[in-house]
């Protein structure tokens, strides 16, 4: 993974102003009446009040969060890769997208009209969006072998980086080729949980 470069990340006060200007803008035009004519919440029984009241709570957190990207990344391409990607997991249902791929990200991205111009900025976002200061994905691991996936802890990871090979978490046979074999995913982190939910 790559580390973000906290000198990268330093911030002129007017690229600051124009993206909380943004933001706000944003926040002017949400109109919450438009919620009683959801088929999602009729279909649900919900209430427009418990609708309307859930998808304000929902922005606010949402702006909050958008924000804290736009303080730390200024007009940085990570600046709107990690807004399109957090827009990307509030529209996901987080009980059913537990296994989010690197392309999956990829495209979200670029069906937001944020594509980066290279993968590094991508990967570069990721990693913050991992990171605690907004912590919106969690990083995740599993061998695949015959199609099939078996999860992987960190922990064993880490000591199959250190022996040069990875014991098969079904038939505990070594694996020194496992590099090729293990692939990293994301999760919705609780707090995307918590807002989507």
């Amino acid at each position: 993974m790559l580390k973000v470069d906290r000198e990268n990340r330093n911030l002129s006060e007017s690229t600051v102003k124009s993206n909380q200007d943004a933001t706000a803008s944003y926040q002017d035009r949400l109109n919450t009446d438009d919620f009683e004519h959801e088929p999602v919440f009729k279909e649900s029984g919900i209430s427009h009040e418990t609708a309307q009241s859930h998808f304000t709570i929902q922005q606010h957190q949402r702006i909050e969060i958008a924000k804290k990207i736009a303080d730390d990344w200024g007009s940085k391409p990570q600046s709107s890769i990690c807004v399109a990607i957090l827009d990307y997991l509030l529209d996901i249902d987080t009980a059913t997208s537990a296994h989010i791929t690197y392309s999956l990200l990829q495209e979200s991205v670029k069906k937001s009209e944020q594509a980066a111009n290279e993968d590094r900025d991508l990967w570069i976002a990721i990693q913050y969006l991992c990171g605690e200061r907004v912590h919106l994905l969690d990083a995740r691991f599993e061998l695949v072998d015959n199609n099939v996936r078996f999860p992987i802890s960190n922990a064993l990871l880490n000591d199959a980086r250190e022996t040069g090979k990875l014991a098969h978490p079904e038939s505990n046979k070594l694996i020194s080729d496992f590099e090729d074999k293990v692939f990293i995913y994301f999760q919705p982190s609780s707090l995307v949980q918590s807002i989507s939910a």
